[in-house]
């Protein structure tokens, strides 16, 4: 029985491996997103070979920085250098799981040189940075392309409140009111229908509590909301699944201030409709991506 359980394990940590592997190799990531993976791939790496784990296994390059023998492996495995591979798994070592949230879905997430500077911080000046990093890479200022607001528009007939917003940005939601950042929209009630694209970073959870809360207090009568899909793991986005949902096809290239042309963004997106005009939501939609709904106990 227990080599039984042994071999069972082992089969799985080969199977987990080889999906590591196919995502390392062939899909579209960020370098936090590759990150995670190498540091998950390391784990398994010497829980199959225990002796990798003593530095001493390793050797040691001109600049003195010791190369593991998990990071030879994998660097030939992949093509690359082992330094390469020892910075993406420090990254996703050193970095403190909320620094991780405050940075998924920004431009940050795949900026190597700024989330290895972070790395290199202590826990409590990770926290404190990251948030200057995200102001300045103006990754709260990108505004969403008008065809899908027009698309949110002919759901909701008007756009009453955008609570997360700017005057350049409300030029093309043309909602009746809005609040921008100096005004905390958190601090107000969102009364109507509303459009909300939440802030990046740590304000992203707070802005997505407050609609969910508003709506069912009846506040909010309708809205749609726009966040980013590689999100769906957060507790902030566990209430969404209550509502129908639309995945993307594509990758949304949103614009900055004065008509900037963003870099594109390193993910899809969802689109949130809360509401009772579901069926004209994912009419609407659907040539945006796939229309999603939770499949509950009592569906038939």
């Amino acid at each position: 029985q227990e080599i039984y359980c042994i071999i069972r394990e082992y089969d799985e940590l080969e199977a987990e491996l080889a999906e590591i592997d196919e995502n390392l190799i062939r899909a579209e990531l960020t370098v936090l997103e590759r990150a995670e993976h190498l540091r998950r791939r390391k784990e398994i790496y010497e829980a199959k070979h225990p002796e990798a784990r003593r530095p001493q296994g390793g050797r040691r390059p001109k600049n003195s920085e010791i190369i593991s023998p998990f990071s030879e492996a994998t660097a030939t495995k992949l093509g690359v250098s082992p330094r390469t591979i020892q910075q993406e798994v420090q990254i996703a070592e050193k970095l403190a799981d909320d620094v991780k949230e405050a940075i998924r879905g920004t431009p940050l997430e795949d900026s190597k040189k700024d989330l290895l500077e972070l790395a290199r911080k202590s826990q409590e000046e990770q926290k404190k940075t990251v948030a200057q990093l995200i102001v300045s890479s103006n990754s709260n200022e990108w505004y969403t392309p008008p065809e899908y607001v027009e698309a949110a528009r002919r759901v909701l007939d008007e756009i009453d409140l955008d609570p997360a917003s700017c005057e350049e940005a409300n030029a093309v939601v043309k909602a009746r009111k809005y609040y921008t950042a100096q005004d905390d929209g958190l601090q107000h009630d969102w009364p109507g229908r509303v459009w909300l694209n939440p802030p990046y970073g740590g304000l992203t959870a707070k802005f997505i509590n407050k609609l969910v809360e508003q709506f069912k207090l009846g506040v909010t009568q309708e809205a749609i909301l726009l966040v980013n899909s590689h999100a769906t793991d957060t507790d902030w986005f566990q209430p969404l699944w209550d509502f129908v949902l639309c995945f993307t096809n594509h990758r949304i290239n949103f614009y900055g201030p004065g008509g900037q042309k963003g870099n594109g963004s390193t993910h899809g997106s969802v689109f949130v409709y809360l509401g009772p005009k579901q069926k004209v939501f994912a009419k609407e939609f659907s040539k945006f991506g796939a229309i999603v709904r939770r499949w509950g106990h009592d569906d038939t």
